[in-house]
């Protein structure tokens, strides 16, 4: 098992023309796993909208589809989420700040909406949330136990919907953001 090469798309985007004694960082840290390993890590899922304009220079659509976005249109209605976590979360090398973020849109305080995280429920005081406009990002601070190394499922569930408001939610992003 192991590595033999590592392809990186789009690696014009690690500029060149950086501050002299660090131009080199980016390329030095990602051909060594014991500095990438204890270095922050923000995983995403999100739309597969973006892909869509470059499914041509990909050869294709991405396989799998895309996860999100979701569509939470009534009460009952849940979606799931799968994230790979590569970090150890909860030994001695624990990082000290986890955060979960939701983009979800047409989400106003008048809607019930419960969070999981691996079927365990959140609770209110783990969460916030940040309007803007009509997308509101939901902020989970995870307790300890809650997210794990591996796949870990996040869920939304719809206990009742704002009867102002025609459109559905959409949940449209999903990350986990691990700091050191």
């Amino acid at each position: 098992a192991g590595v033999d090469g590592l392809y990186l798309w789009n690696n014009h985007l690690i500029e060149f023309n950086r501050y002299a004694p660090q131009h080199r960082l980016p390329w030095q840290q990602i051909g060594d796993p014991d500095v990438i390993d204890k270095l922050d890590k923000h995983y995403v899922i999100d739309t597969p909208r973006s892909l869509e304009d470059i499914s041509a220079e990909l050869g294709g659509p991405p396989v799998p589809p895309g996860q999100l976005p979701a569509s939470l249109a009534d009460a009952g209605d849940r979606a799931e989420v799968k994230i790979d976590i590569a970090d150890e979360i909860g030994g001695p090398q624990s990082p000290k700040d986890l955060l979960v973020k939701l983009l979800i849109t047409n989400l106003t305080s008048q809607d019930d909406v419960s969070y999981f995280l691996n079927d365990a429920p959140i609770e209110p005081g783990q969460i916030e949330t940040r309007l803007l406009y009509n997308e509101c990002w939901v902020l989970i601070r995870p307790n300890a136990g809650q997210l794990r190394r591996g796949w870990n499922e996040i869920s939304v569930s719809v206990g009742a919907r704002n009867s102002r408001v025609a459109p559905p939610l959409s949940w449209e992003s999903a990350e986990v953001i691990v700091s050191y």
